[in-house]
């Protein structure tokens, strides 16, 4: 399955990619980008591609005394992705392939409506500051179990919205309660859940952020 599952990833990313080669319209130009990612873009700036991926390394040491664990260093995170934009969508596809295990994480299309922005297909729902933080930017390697006791990423539709002066942000989320990776990533109703979500922020700056919600 890790490697049927592998094999698709990179096939929608070859297609993707000799589609865009063959396809007409403006021409293209890649670049490095500020965030050091190598990207595809129209001279006319109505589609862009670009490539996403990260690795996290998790490693023990232990002095063993009477109980025996075993030491070592495996990869806790590998993925790999795409995402862009054309017209007024963007769109996001990302798979991971760690611990022996192939997964889907995102797979998803948002634009702007109103004052905030809707996403359409499978990603992280808007439940939690700790859930909705990235992994490469949360203290630990893993997330609390409160953290993980919310729906984290799964099949729905999300709209969300951020003032600013003074920041709030608040949206909801309608959503499958069956992932969309499980069983062979078949299309499968389990069920729905929902959820809401308003929080404040004070006071945000490099150094330091107080925050009101969940």
């Amino acid at each position: 399955a890790m490697k049927k599952n592998l094999l698709v990833a990179l096939g929608v990313l070859a297609i993707l990619s000799a589609v865009i080669a063959v396809s007409p319209g403006p021409a293209l130009s890649a670049e490095i980008n500020a965030k050091n990612r190598l990207q595809i873009t129209s001279d006319d700036g109505t589609f862009s591609i670009r490539l996403t991926g990260r690795v996290h390394f998790d490693g023990n040491l232990y002095n063993t005394d009477e109980t025996d664990h075993g030491s070592g260093l495996f990869i806790r995170r590998a993925r790999i992705g795409v995402e862009g934009h054309f017209g007024e969508w963007e769109y996001e596809l990302t798979y991971e392939n760690a611990e022996s295990e192939a997964d889907l994480k995102d797979a998803m299309l948002a634009r702007k409506l109103g004052p905030g922005k809707v996403y359409l297909g499978h990603f992280k729902m808007f439940e939690g500051v700790e859930q909705l933080t990235s992994s490469n930017d949360t203290t630990f390697m893993e997330r609390s179990v409160v953290g993980n006791s919310v729906a984290g990423r799964q099949l729905g539709i999300r709209w969300n919205a951020l003032m600013n002066s003074p920041m709030i942000g608040y949206g909801a989320s309608i959503y499958n309660t069956r992932e969309a990776a499980e069983y062979g990533a078949r299309a499968e109703w389990d069920g729905y859940g929902a959820s809401a979500r308003l929080y404040f922020v004070p006071l945000n700056s490099k150094d330091l952020a107080l925050h009101f919600g969940g």
